[in-house]
């Protein structure tokens, strides 16, 4: 038991063995989450994924205002839109390739790789 006494009062009194498998979880799941390319112990990567998938998502919504009837303006924006999203697919490829430089575990390297080969064949073949 781990006490602490205060004018004669304890004021904790938790067994100590919790208290060491709670700081050791802690720990563990700091160790676990931790990545290498991030800010503030936030990791970029999935930070910065979301600018290409929003982009190339208002890219098809502009197409298809485009298709349906809309001005060539729409046309226009979808182009920008998915050249908007290339640029940001490497930004966040920067991160997510340090990220992968530093991952030990086998099943997770293997994951890590087709995400990698899938990520940058999709972004190959945008216009």
């Amino acid at each position: 038991m781990v006490t602490s006494r205060k004018a004669g009062r304890a004021l904790l009194s938790v067994p100590e063995s919790s208290q060491v498998r709670r700081a050791k979880s802690i720990v563990t799941l700091r160790e676990t989450m931790a990545s290498p390319a991030s800010f503030k112990n936030h990791p970029l990567h999935p930070i910065l994924v979301a600018i290409p998938i929003g982009l190339w998502a208002f890219a098809f919504v502009c197409d298809l205002i485009h298709a349906f009837g809309g001005t060539a303006l729409w046309g226009t924006v979808a182009l920008y839109c998915v050249a908007g999203g290339v640029v940001g697919a490497v930004v966040a490829a920067v991160p997510g390739l340090i990220d992968y430089f530093f991952i030990d575990e086998g099943d997770m390297k293997r994951i890590a790789t087709m995400h990698l080969l899938v990520n940058l064949g999709a972004v190959s073949f945008s216009p």
